[in-house]
């Protein structure tokens, strides 16, 4: 008998074992989790301009003979276009793609805009685009007919099936930042004026979720030639954590589930264990 209960109170000290190793391996997984969404969370690349600072090695340029109308100076990054310039929109971005939800923030500080007298408007503007033809812009242009605006828009399709969408909100300011952020399947556009603490949300619209193929800093001239110069302070790209999903499909919801499914059994088996030996450990003394 009292080997049989000796058996017994090494049954249950390997289990108390179990119940360790079960323990430390649900901590493990919390703690997985917690740190690749705070690596997440932490990838956020910035560039300043000032000081005639520009990282060739990240940033390219982009358009036909780009580096004769943007240079880098003191006071940031400078495009300078006259009325006898006549190009293609030009810009600079990332060689690095962009993929799931993230955050673009730049700075402007507009010198010059002359009202252009066709086209679509002149001024700072932030374009993205993905394959398969769906793009968005948020910019602060002036329009033919004299009206300065923040611009939101987004283009879907190729060819004649090309369509548009574009809001205008009239603006003053000539200094300020556009922010476009995506979240799933949304994108917001956002600006924020020289002394404002935060940003303003003026639109909002369904977007791809594809990887950003291509992230363009820059202006337009919108097919008129005008006179146009304006600094770009600096850019702020953040790759943020996936957006949450429906709680069926919530892949963190279930991992965190699992996770506190694992630690009530490890709470029953050590109360199950406790106990038991409690009582092999009464009857062992009993004996003796």
């Amino acid at each position: 008998m009292e080997n049989n209960n000796n058996r017994k109170l090494m049954s249950v000290n390997i289990n108390f074992k179990h119940f360790n190793s079960l323990i430390l391996f649900f901590l493990l997984i919390s703690k997985t989790s917690l740190a690749e969404e705070n690596h997440i969370q932490d990838q956020i690349t910035r560039f300043d301009f000032l000081e005639e600072k520009f990282d060739d090695k990240t940033l390219k340029l982009y358009g036909k003979r780009t580096h004769r109308f943007i240079r880098p100076t003191k006071e940031g990054l400078r495009t300078k276009l006259s009325d006898e310039d006549k190009v293609a929109p030009i810009g600079f971005g990332p060689h690095f793609e962009i993929p799931g939800d993230f955050r673009i923030t730049a700075t402007f500080q507009i010198i010059t805009l002359d009202t252009p007298s066709s086209g679509y408007g002149v001024g700072p503007e932030i374009y993205i685009g993905v394959e398969g033809g769906t793009s968005a812009t948020i910019g602060r242009i002036c329009r033919s007919d004299g009206k300065n605006v923040y611009k939101a828009h987004r283009a879907t399709g190729t060819g004649k099936a090309r369509k548009h969408s574009v809001r205008m909100f009239e603006t003053t300011n000539m200094e300020g930042q556009l922010r476009l952020e995506r979240k799933g399947e949304t994108l917001i556009y956002s600006v924020a004026e020289k002394n404002d603490a935060s940003f303003r949300e003026i639109h909002r619209n369904k977007f791809s979720i594809l990887p950003l193929k291509t992230l363009r800093v820059g202006s337009s001239q919108g097919d008129a030639n005008v006179n146009l110069e304006f600094l770009w302070k600096d850019l702020e790209i953040a790759i943020l954590p996936p957006t949450k999903m429906p709680a069926n499909v919530n892949a963190d919801l279930v991992v965190y589930l699992l996770i506190a499914i694992g630690i009530l059994l490890a709470v029953v088996i050590f109360g199950f264990c406790f106990i038991l030996k409690s009582n092999l450990l009464s009857k062992v003394k009993i004996k003796n």
